[in-house]
């Protein structure tokens, strides 16, 4: 990484909690409990399965000091092919959970602006946020932690009010319905996510 394209190790610490506290932590919660009720909670737990995951990706990048992500940690140990392969997959699966922090973000915007068109009509709104995110791309790193910085405190705001608004909300007890275990692998979907969010955080790295 060239000396113009570097950013500082506070900056690197922001983008990552950024990166990893997404938009999804406005929807995630309501849509776990709506699954699986007060057992949603388990669902954190259980994903933490994922974790050596996250370990020896965070090795990976350590070891691997070129460009590439999954593609380039599988070519020099597993081939091309294979390599070809998981690049792949990753790259549909952001795709996907791109488009999905999308949809859950017109949706939120929709409770309090039903009515406004550039939210309301589907084709404006999807077409104005590829374009956003086509442009941020594009940009260089140091460009957007600058970008990234005014986010992550309008993102983090409210939930720094909702903790210290806790203590003096009404005390309700935990009512864990063993039915609702069925339910637990939809709610695991929606915290697995949350750990794609790592291994973005510690290419930063390179």
């Amino acid at each position: 990484m060239s000396q113009t394209n570097q950013i500082s190790l506070t900056k690197a610490v922001l983008m990552g909690m950024n990166i990893m506290v997404g938009a999804a932590i406005l929807a995630a919660p309501s849509i776990i409990t709506s699954a699986a009720g007060d057992m949603g909670i388990f669902a954190w737990a259980v994903s933490l399965v994922f974790l050596p995951i996250v370990l020896s990706i965070m090795r990976l990048t350590q070891k691997e000091q070129k460009d590439g992500g999954i593609y380039a940690y599988a070519q020099d140990t597993l081939g091309r092919i294979p390599a070809f392969v998981g690049g792949s997959l990753y790259y549909f699966g952001y795709t996907f959970a791109a488009a999905s922090v999308l949809s859950m973000l017109r949706m939120l915007l929709l409770v309090p602006f039903p009515q406004l068109f550039f939210i309301k009509n589907i084709f404006a709104f999807y077409t104005v946020a590829l374009a956003v995110v086509a442009t941020l791309n594009m940009v260089s790193l140091s460009v957007m932690s600058a970008i990234q910085i005014p986010a992550i405190l309008l993102k983090f705001t409210p939930l720094f009010i909702v903790i210290a608004m806790f203590p003096f909300a009404s005390s309700a007890d935990f009512v864990f319905d063993l039915s609702k275990l069925g339910a637990l692998p939809s709610a695991l979907t929606m915290t697995i996510f949350g750990f794609m969010g790592f291994e973005y955080s510690l290419s930063l790295n390179r």
